[in-house]
């Protein structure tokens, strides 16, 4: 199987900001089993506007055409 290295730089890249995103924002306390459960209800909450955000703007477009 052959590795492409821009695939795996934004692997290692997504990851790092990842995990200084979730240790910024959510894990204050320290690295927490309620930390990351927060962590992770906060990010599928914020999905589910993302998705119903983008639902919204297609249907308006569907109807002004």
């Amino acid at each position: 199987m052959r590795m492409d290295k821009f695939g795996l730089g934004a692997f290692v890249i997504g990851i790092g900001i990842l995990a200084a995103l979730l240790q910024l924002y959510f894990m204050g306390g320290g690295w927490t089993l309620a930390g990351l459960w927060n962590a992770i209800s906060v990010m599928a909450v914020g999905g589910a506007l993302l998705i119903g955000l983008v639902l919204v703007i297609i249907g308006i477009m569907l109807l002004v055409l």
